[in-house]
C-alpha cells in the first residue's frame, strides 16, 4: 500500500482529511459491517460504539490514535468494572474500524491493539443426576424434545430454534446445523458454516418417534412455523428447573455447556469437543480442559503394565537397567 501510495503521489506522508473517529465510525458502519455482517453482528458492533468507544475516541482524529490513546481506554474501562472480555470485545471492534481506515487509504497504519489477559473462569454444567431428574420432570412434548436435543448435541439456543425436521438425516445418524434464530432472524450459525453433529442413540430413537416430515423442529406453541422465542424458551426452561428441584440458575447455554463437560469427563478429547460444538478455536474449548484430569491420569496408568521399577518383580519379568539401558530389553528373572 505506501509504495502504491508513493507511486501514485511521489510521498509517504499521512494523509491530512483522516476524519475523527466519530465521522468515520458512521461510515464504516454503513459500508463494511452492513456489507459484510449479519443483523446480531452489527447490532452488537453499533451498541460498542455508542456506549463505549465513540464517547472516548469520537473527537480524536483516526490518523491520530495512538498507543497510549488504547492503553488509557483499557484503563478506564477496568476502573468502570468491566470485565477483560468485555473491553477485548470493544477492542476487536477498534482493531477492525481502524484496519479498514488503513484498507481504504484514509490513514497508513494503526497502533498496536494489546489485548487485555483473560483467565478463562470454570464452567458451570449440570451433573448426571441433574440431567435425568430434568429430562424426567413432566414438561410439554416440545419442551422436553428440545431439552433432549440441547443435552445431546450441545446446539446453542439460536441453533435449536432454527432446527428444521428436514436437518434430520436419520440414515445418517447426523443433525445439520446450518441456521439460527437471533432476536428475531433466521441467519447463518456464529461460525457461518454449516456442521454435522452426530446422533446418539437414544436421541436418533427419539426423534424418529416423533418425526415430521418438514416444518421447525420447535416452532412457538400454537403458531405454526413461527420458531418460538428466545424469551419464551428461556421462561420455559427455568420454571421446568424449578418443578425439578434444580435451584441454581440455569439457561440454556448451561446445557450446551453440560454436553461438553460430560464429553471431557468421559475422556473425549478437546478437537472432537471444538468440532461438535463449532468453535472456531481450541482456545474457545479449552475452558473443559480441566474436566479431562481423570482422564489423563488414567491413560497413564497404563505405563505401568509396560514398565516396571527396576529390579521389582512384575509376574515373571523384570526389566534391567544396569544390563541395558533400552526400555524394552526385558530380562528374564
Amino acid at each position: 500500500m505506501l509504495r502504491a501510495r508513493f507511486a501514485r503521489d511521489g510521498h509517504l506522508e499521512k494523509p491530512v482529511d483522516a476524519p475523527i473517529f466519530s465521522e468515520f465510525s458512521v461510515s464504516w458502519m454503513d459500508s463494511y459491517v452492513a456489507a459484510n455482517n449479519k443483523l446480531s453482528e452489527r447490532r452488537m458492533k453499533a451498541s460498542i460504539l455508542q456506549r463505549h468507544l465513540v464517547p472516548f475516541f469520537g473527537k480524536i482524529r483516526i490518523d491520530r490514535i495512538a498507543g497510549e490513546d488504547i492503553e488509557r481506554y483499557k484503563a478506564r474501562k477496568r476502573d468502570e468494572g468491566l470485565s477483560s472480555k468485555s473491553i477485548n470485545n470493544q477492542l476487536t471492534v477498534l482493531g477492525r474500524c481502524l484496519r479498514s481506515a488503513v484498507e481504504w487509504e484514509k490513514i497508513s497504519s494503526i497502533p498496536r491493539i494489546a489485548l487485555m489477559k483473560s483467565h478463562s473462569r470454570r464452567v458451570d454444567f449440570l451433573s448426571e443426576h441433574e440431567a435425568v431428574r430434568l429430562l424426567a420432570a413432566p414438561a410439554p412434548a416440545l419442551l422436553h424434545r428440545m431439552i433432549f436435543v440441547a443435552l445431546r448435541t450441545g446446539l446453542r439456543l439460536g441453533e435449536l430454534l432454527g432446527l428444521s425436521w428436514s436437518d434430520i438425516d436419520f440414515e445418517g445418524n447426523t443433525v445439520a446445523v446450518q441456521r439460527s434464530w437471533v432476536r428475531r432472524e433466521m441467519t447463518t450459525t456464529k461460525s457461518h458454516r454449516i456442521r454435522h453433529v452426530p446422533l446418539a442413540g437414544d436421541l436418533r430413537h427419539s426423534l424418529y418417534m416423533e418425526r415430521k416430515p418438514r416444518g421447525l423442529m420447535f416452532p412457538f406453541p400454537g403458531l405454526g412455523e413461527k420458531p418460538w422465542s428466545t424469551d419464551g424458551a428461556t421462561r420455559e426452561l427455568k420454571r421446568l428447573c424449578r418443578n425439578a428441584g434444580i435451584d441454581r440458575k440455569v439457561g440454556w447455554h448451561l446445557l450446551r455447556h453440560t454436553f461438553a463437560s460430560h464429553l471431557a469427563i468421559k475422556g473425549i478429547s478437546l478437537r472432537v469437543i471444538q468440532e461438535l460444538l463449532g468453535h472456531s478455536t481450541i482456545a474457545m474449548t479449552e475452558r473443559y480442559a480441566h474436566l479431562t484430569s481423570a482422564s489423563l491420569h488414567d491413560a497413564v496408568q497404563v505405563l505401568e503394565t509396560i514398565i516396571e521399577v527396576p529390579g521389582q518383580q512384575a509376574g515373571n519379568t523384570v526389566i534391567s537397567w544396569e544390563q541395558n539401558r533400552t526400555v524394552n530389553t526385558l530380562v528374564t528373572a
